[in-house]
């Protein structure tokens, strides 16, 4: 189970670190590509693509981090009310259904990316396509093992006769 924890730790502060790159680099590209436009009437021309992708990367390890904490969207009427061993088990069948509904968003768009890769499709500065989608399937599959280790926890509770927080 330590072991677990390095890793979560470690994961933990990967996707912060990216969260911060991610961020940093759209504020100074967007502020940059703003003060050429009102200053010198120029810009980049792949500024506005790159923000585009940047956007989709935030918010998907935005997701990712906020499943990690729990911060994700949730609509659960029956854990909210419920309590003890039947809270845990709403708590249970919620994640294992979140699992498998991002586990299979994971997988097509999995297969979308390698469809993109054989078509051959470039975006900005020539990099193919591909490339800037593999973060679709990356998170959803995390997303996935979040919501599965969490499932997982909650068996366990079940099992142990514990109740969910």
């Amino acid at each position: 189970m330590n072991s677990l924890h390095k890793l979560d730790g470690l994961l933990r502060h990967f996707e912060n670190a990216a969260l911060t790159v991610l961020l940093a680099s759209m504020i100074v590209l967007a502020v940059s590509q703003i003060a050429l436009r009102n200053f010198a009437d120029t810009g980049f021309q792949w500024a506005d693509p790159v923000l585009r992708i940047l956007v989709l990367w935030l918010g998907l390890v935005g997701a990712v981090a906020a499943t990690r904490d729990g911060r994700h969207i949730n609509i659960d009427l029956l854990s909210r009310y419920a309590s003890g061993r039947w809270k845990t088990a709403v708590n249970l069948l919620t994640d294992l259904f979140s699992a498998v509904i991002c586990a299979l968003v994971g997988w097509f768009s999995f297969e979308f990316v390698v469809g993109e890769a054989e078509f051959g499709l470039t975006g900005a500065g020539n990099v193919p396509v591909w490339i800037f989608q593999s973060i679709i399937p990356a998170a959803f599959m995390l997303i996935a093992a979040r919501f599965g280790v969490r499932a997982i926890t909650h068996l366990l509770r079940l099992l142990r006769n514990e109740r969910s927080v």
